[in-house]
């Protein structure tokens, strides 16, 4: 009995391809990507063959998928393998889109009403994201489900090695606090609990920030409230 092969069975599967070390620069709403994807595309199907560079026009397609819904792009922040905070605890993805022979990686958040909103790097920030392509039967990598699995505990933050503190800090004058024990992995996964009440660094008005890596400043205008000696601080965060 002769057996069918791969390249005989019609079946469009997307699956993602990640990127590693990408770089944005403090300002920037969109990177250029076309690099990348090229780069990825040459090796990305089944045992490392190349897989062509052209775009998904629908399911039935073979390509990279640049149009909306199935555009969007995870990212995650290349040294900590956590998520991005955009703004307040909203989470930061981006759209794929293609234009002139550029592959363009915009990003975007949800505003509290659900609506979709550009933003722009305040810093500098090396990233990894995921972009979908959407494999023949014959090219899908026989791992290529699998990988979409385990990516999501390589990006947990215990994981990738990261591990979680807590400790007692001191109120030693009116809204100055001491510095932390360690330099944490991420800035923005520092929660100071003041008397119970938690309160975080995320946003355009925090109520705290955390500079030179493990400096505190306390922020009463945000905040509400100051702090005094009298007040019990405990600081939770990933080092």
């Amino acid at each position: 009995m002769s057996l069918l092969q791969p390249k005989q069975i019609f079946k469009i599967l997307g699956a993602a391809i990640k990127i590693t070390g990408a770089s944005v620069s403090s300002g920037n709403s969109s990177i250029d990507v076309s690099t990348a994807i090229t780069n990825a595309c040459a090796v990305a199907g089944d045992n490392g063959a190349s897989v062509a560079l052209v775009n998904s026009s629908g399911a039935g397609e073979a390509g990279v998928v640049v149009a909306s819904p199935s555009n969007r792009i995870d990212i995650w922040d290349s040294t900590t393998k956590q998520k991005i905070g955009a703004t307040g605890e909203a989470e930061l993805y981006g759209r794929l889109t293609y234009s002139s022979s550029v592959y363009t990686l915009s990003f975007y958040y949800l505003d509290n009403s659900g609506d979709e909103q550009p933003f722009i790097f305040s810093a500098n920030q090396t990233i990894d994201f995921d972009f979908i392509y959407r494999f023949t039967f014959e090219q899908l990598p026989t791992d290529a489900l699998v990988a979409m699995l385990t990516k999501n505990i390589y990006q947990d933050p215990r994981g990738s090695g990261a591990t979680a503190q807590e400790e007692i800090l001191t109120v030693t004058a009116l809204n100055t606090i001491t510095s932390l024990s360690n330099t944490p992995v991420n800035v923005n996964t520092v929660k100071l609990f003041i008397n119970g009440k938690m309160e975080h660094c995320l946003g355009t008005s925090p109520s705290f920030q955390i500079t030179g890596g493990a400096n505190i400043t306390w922020k009463a205008d945000n905040a509400l409230y100051s702090l005094a000696t009298t007040d019990e601080v405990i600081a939770s965060y990933f080092i």
